[in-house]
């Protein structure tokens, strides 16, 4: 019996000493915060798959990319985008926020795009901030709006009118 106690005691020694993670077969997706200074490090940041990007300065980004990450905070900056933004169609949920909006407030995080926004799939969330979007939106995504100030312009579509 002290045998059968004497295993059972050195089986749990054992587990307790290593951490629970190497025992669990579980994948996630976890997400990583990137602060932004700059348009290199936005570039970078853009492609990485579930990044939470922070703004901590006004930019003007004016690459094409297909966008893997999970969320922008503006964070009281402004991005302006030269060029399409374009939501990877593997990305199930892209989210604009600003940390630091206020309607009205001097400090809010803008983001102006320029030259429209295509959601391939999944959803373009916006939560905060000052959008705006020139030449409209396309793609089989979805535009969810929850609070801030949105301007959506939109020109040269399919059949000639503005918006379509």
């Amino acid at each position: 019996m002290k045998k059968v106690l004497s295993v059972i005691l050195s089986i749990l020694l054992l587990v307790s000493i290593f951490p629970t993670g190497l025992f669990s077969i579980v994948a996630s997706a976890e997400s990583t915060v990137v602060n932004v200074y700059d348009a290199e490090t936005l570039a970078t940041a853009l492609k990485t798959a579930n990044a939470d990007v922070v703004l901590w300065n006004d930019i003007t980004y004016s690459s094409n990319t297909n966008i893997l990450c999970h969320s922008i905070d503006l964070n009281g900056y402004k991005l302006t985008y030269e060029s399409t933004m374009t939501i990877s169609s593997s990305v199930a949920e892209f989210v604009i926020r600003d940390s630091l909006f206020s309607t009205g407030a001097e400090n809010t995080g803008k983001l102006k795009v320029k030259s429209g926004t295509k959601i391939s799939q999944g959803d373009f969330i916006i939560e905060s901030g000052e959008i705006s979007i020139s030449k409209g939106l396309s793609g089989d995504g979805t535009l969810k709006i929850f609070d801030g100030d949105i301007f959506v312009y939109g020109y040269n579509g399919s059949n000639g009118k503005n918006g379509t």
